[in-house]
C-alpha cells in the first residue's frame, strides 16, 4: 500500500548553505556603492547579480554584518520585486456621487465595518498563533470593496480640527440668522402685494421680490443644514 500521510516540507537549503559566499557578495555591493558615491547598497531584484533571499537576510552572520554597516549609516534596497501600482478601485456606495458634497454616513458605516473585520482577523490570528500583533483597518484601494477616497477621508479628518469645527459652527449661526432676515422681508413683500391688490394695482413686483428672497433664504438653510452634517450632527 502507498503510504499516503502528508509528509513534512524539506527545510529551505538556503537556510544551511555555506553564508561566507553572501557575505563576500554583501561586502562586494557595499563597496560598489561606496564607488558610486551613494549610501544605499542594491540588495535588490534591480541589481544584476539579483536579490538576496530573505533567509539570507535572516541568518545570523548577514543579520549581524547588515545592522553593523545599518549603524554606520548604510541603507538597504531589498525589494525583491517590482513595485506595483495600487489598482483603480474605490469604495463608492451609489454612482456618479460628488465626493465634495454626498452623504458621508455609507462612508462612515464601510470604515467602522473594516474596523470590525480587522479586529476579527486579529483576534482570530492571536488565537491560532498565541502572537498578539496590531490591528492594521485598510482602507486603501487594494482592498476589495475598493478605496476609501481621499476627498472622503480629507472630509472625515477635518472633523477632528476643533478651530474648523467652531468656523463651521459660526457660519451655520450666521446662514440661519441671514435666512430668518430674508424670510421676514419676504413676508413684508407679500404686505405690500397684499395692499397693492386690494388697490387693484399690480402687486408682482412684490410677490417676485419674495419669491427671490425665499428661494435666498432656502438656500442659506440649505447651506447650513449641509454644514452641519459636516461636521457630524444630525439635520
Amino acid at each position: 500500500m502507498f503510504d499516503e500521510t502528508p509528509q513534512p516540507e524539506a527545510p529551505d537549503p538556503l537556510w544551511y548553505c555555506p553564508i561566507q559566499p553572501w557575505l563576500e557578495e554583501l561586502h562586494r555591493r557595499i563597496s560598489e556603492a561606496h564607488a558610486l558615491n551613494t549610501n544605499v547598497v542594491n540588495l535588490s531584484y534591480t541589481h544584476p547579480r539579483g536579490f538576496f533571499p530573505p533567509i539570507i537576510l535572516r541568518r545570523k552572520y548577514v543579520r549581524e554584518y547588515v545592522k553593523t554597516a545599518q549603524d554606520q549609516g548604510w541603507i538597504f534596497d531589498t525589494n525583491r520585486f517590482a513595485p506595483q501600482p495600487a489598482p483603480d478601485r474605490w469604495f463608492t456606495p451609489a454612482a456618479n456621487l460628488d465626493l465634495n458634497t454626498c452623504d458621508l454616513k455609507p462612508f462612515q458605516a464601510e470604515i467602522s465595518r473594516r474596523e470590525d473585520e480587522a479586529a476579527q482577523a486579529s483576534l482570530a490570528a492571536y488565537q491560532a498563533t498565541g502572537r498578539r500583533s496590531l490591528t492594521l483597518v485598510d482602507l486603501t484601494s487594494w482592498h476589495p470593496r475598493g478605496g476609501i477616497p481621499n476627498t472622503i477621508m480629507a472630509r472625515l479628518n477635518r472633523r477632528k480640527d476643533k478651530s474648523w469645527i467652531e468656523k463651521m459652527g459660526s457660519e451655520i449661526q450666521r446662514l440661519y440668522g441671514e435666512a430668518n432676515k430674508l424670510e421676514a422681508t419676504a413676508r413684508t413683500q407679500r404686505e405690500k402685494a397684499q395692499g397693492f391688490k386690494e388697490m387693484e394695482r399690480d402687486p408682482s413686483n412684490y410677490l417676485a421680490a419674495a419669491e427671490k428672497l425665499d428661494a435666498d433664504a432656502a438656500a442659506m438653510r440649505a447651506q447650513a443644514r449641509f454644514l452641519k452634517s459636516e461636521i457630524g450632527e444630525d439635520v
